[in-house]
């Protein structure tokens, strides 16, 4: 998947439960961490090796 498929996914589970219980906090977290796989791409991009 692309970087904005895996946010929108996050953004989905979060709407799914945890955001309306925790709220907003929790929302960043899952999109975060959905995002989270795609960094090293993001870094590769900035010219830094991981």
């Amino acid at each position: 998947m692309d970087d904005i498929t895996h946010a929108l996914a996050g953004w989905a589970v979060a709407e799914a439960g945890p955001a309306r219980r925790w709220g907003g906090r929790a929302r960043a977290a899952l999109v975060l961490s959905s995002v989270a796989p795609d960094l090293d791409g993001i870094l590769a991009l900035a010219g830094r090796s991981t």
